[in-house]
């Protein structure tokens, strides 16, 4: 059994704020003495000609959102990767192939032409060992 995990203060106060919070729209917030207003909630724009407020999003879930992605571009970098070598390995193995098939084509005809010469060759020796010695005719 695990030990449920222990959460800080600090975390507990980040989890506790919104996910985000809305900035008043510039040209609104000139109409407010205090200025531009925040607001946990989207309560702008109030009338159809107002602005948009800006969102803000809290830095921690903006970090894990790039951590994810970077990760989930990591691991299809790390995959595409893996197919490419072996494609490649692939590929590389039929060229091997053929340059072996094409060097026994070649190695075979060497040696059919090498085995040829030797008969030839034995031919020869042997029908002048068995060649029986010239004789001259005197007549």
């Amino acid at each position: 059994m695990t030990a449920p995990a222990m959460t800080s203060p600090e975390e507990k106060a980040r989890d506790a704020d919104h996910e985000f919070i809305w900035l008043q729209n510039a040209e609104d917030g000139k109409h407010n003495s205090d200025g531009r207003l925040w607001c946990e909630d989207k309560i702008w724009p109030d009338k159809p000609e107002d602005g948009e407020p800006t969102k803000y999003i809290r830095a921690d879930l903006v970090d894990a959102a790039i951590q994810a992605a970077v990760d989930e571009a990591y691991e299809d970098a790390i995959k595409i990767a893996k197919e490419e070598a072996e494609r490649r390995t692939r590929v590389r193995g039929q060229l091997l192939d053929s340059r072996l098939e094409a060097t026994a084509q070649e190695t075979g005809r060497e040696a059919a032409e090498n085995i040829r010469a030797a008969i030839v060759e034995r031919a020869a020796s042997r029908r002048s060992r068995t060649k029986p010695p010239a004789t001259e005719k005197t007549g």
